[in-house]
């Protein structure tokens, strides 16, 4: 019956090695969509909450693993003004933007999205902890394990101090010093390499 089936492809002129080539980055294509949202509110099992004054140091986000590490301010969003669009800095600050929301100037939503599609955080194989600040409440700092997070889908944040204060700035705190190359982009590159190859073998 296969057999047949191919017989029947080429007589219609169906270029086989070329359709699986289409095969494979379509797949690719597939793949990148399947982005899952991660939804974090203050009762999503924080890891560590502490006072909102003063900067995040070493100290505290030791405290928050439990242990000693090595950390670096892989992103940070402050809030800015009213536009509810974030002041993006850290390692990848070019990588990511953070959209504040419920209201703009005192927000108690926010979404942080990729947005560079050539390098990602890498929270499989590295800590991140994801910290949200008011200045002023008590609790004014929450930290979330976020290890496991692909590093490309969005990261929904709400119902912070939704009566009393506001986020003031969002922050992602990693062990690892740089991004590495968003998955979706090596999935392309791989699909384009094993589309070049098939075509190469049909010429010669």
């Amino acid at each position: 019956m296969v057999q047949l089936q191919l017989k029947l492809f080429k007589a219609m002129g169906v270029d086989m090695k070329k359709s699986f080539a289409v095969f494979v980055a379509g797949a690719a294509l597939l793949m990148v969509g399947q982005a899952y949202a991660l939804d974090i509110y203050p009762t999503s099992s924080p890891i560590y909450t502490t006072v909102g004054t003063g900067s995040t140091t070493e100290t505290m986000l030791d405290t928050a693993w439990g242990s000693d590490q090595t950390w670096v301010m892989a992103y940070k969003s402050d809030v800015s003004g009213s536009s509810g669009v974030g002041v993006d800095s850290g390692v990848l600050g070019d990588s990511y933007n953070t959209a504040f929301s419920n209201t703009t100037s005192d927000p108690s939503n926010a979404v942080i999205s990729h947005v560079d599609f050539t390098l990602a955080l890498d929270c499989v194989t590295q800590i991140c902890m994801l910290e949200v600040k008011d200045g002023n409440q008590t609790p004014g700092r929450y930290f979330f394990d976020i290890g496991g997070w692909d590093g490309t889908s969005s990261i929904n944040l709400f119902n912070f101090w939704p009566q009393q204060g506001a986020i003031s700035h969002v922050a992602i705190w990693s062990t690892g010093s740089a991004g590495v190359p968003e998955p979706s982009s090596l999935l392309l590159l791989g699909a384009g390499l094993a589309g070049i190859g098939i075509w190469r073998r049909k010429l010669a």
